[in-house]
């Protein structure tokens, strides 16, 4: 009986970009957060963890840009931004719901690369929505 079984593959070059959404649904709080990872993927399917290609990212629909991050702590890039670089073959866009119901279409742009996009749904909450500010 096999109890278990690793196989590690070495990655080519990046081929192409895929958006990851830890989230397709979101409330319309105005607060509500979808995290969306970028991804430079081979031509099998495997994350490149060389590829430190710069993205930018163009929100449009029901929502904003909240910040980007790669994980790097010694990275100069700013936060509150619309690019950041690949770390570890990725990156991170933080999607902040507006207060209407609707649609949040993230595009990824990167040189190179087919441009990568995601829908994410913006719904009414469960609970009433706080006056204010």
């Amino acid at each position: 009986m096999i109890a278990a079984v690793h196989e590690l593959q070495t990655a080519s070059k990046p081929v192409r970009l895929v958006l990851v959404p830890e989230r397709i649904t979101i409330d319309a709080t105005g607060e509500d957060l979808s995290y969306v990872e970028v991804r430079a993927l081979d031509a099998v399917g495997r994350v490149v963890p060389e590829a430190q290609n710069s993205v930018h990212f163009e929100i449009s629909g029901q929502g904003t840009l909240a910040a980007v991050d790669n994980g790097d702590l010694d990275s100069p890039e700013a936060f509150k931004c619309n690019q950041r670089e690949l770390r570890g073959g990725r990156a991170l866009a933080i999607i902040q719901s507006a207060r209407q119901l609707g649609t949040i279409r993230v595009v990824a742009h990167s040189e190179g690369f087919q441009d990568a996009t995601v829908e994410i749904q913006v719904k009414a909450p469960a609970y009433p929505i706080s006056t204010l500010p």
